[in-house]
């Protein structure tokens, strides 16, 4: 196997790891968006106190939904879940960036192995009335003939 198949094969197997791996990720954040979808925590002082809001933008317009009053801790499984969703939306851009690439890089892999001379490596033996006069050895751009 020479060293560009062994390349293919990399990227190949690489390829189909990131596949996987996006396929999960995407279920992942089908699973949390089915619970809570990505909004921004904002904060509003109403009557001089504090609130927690989540906000998120439908139909063109912004949507907020009152979480609790501001107090250390009272939504950061709130939090969680949005820096979760957060996290995965940008591996799965990442992910589907670099199997991309790895097509890109494949593509490129088989362009290059169709360009590949047949007499890149090629040997043969000259015969002359039942007997072997030569043996000529082609290596890409070398000819090597031995004579007998």
């Amino acid at each position: 196997m020479t060293t560009m198949d062994h390349i293919y094969n990399n990227l190949k197997q690489q390829k189909a790891i990131f596949e996987k791996e996006l396929i999960e990720k995407k279920r992942v954040l089908r699973d949390i968006n089915a619970e809570a979808e990505r909004q921004n925590i904002t904060i509003k002082k109403i009557h001089g106190e504090l609130y927690y809001y989540a906000q998120c933008r439908k139909d063109g317009k912004v949507k907020s939904t009152y979480l609790s009053p501001v107090m250390p801790g009272s939504i950061a499984d709130f939090e969680t879940i949005q820096n979760n969703i957060k996290q995965l939306s940008k591996d799965i851009c990442e992910l589907e960036e670099n199997i991309k690439s790895l097509e890109k890089m494949l593509a490129c892999c088989k362009k290059t192995e169709r360009k590949k001379s047949i007499m890149d490596d090629f040997s043969f033996e000259v015969y002359w009335k039942d007997e072997i006069t030569a043996r000529v050895y082609i290596k890409k751009k070398d000819v090597i003939v031995s004579r007998y």
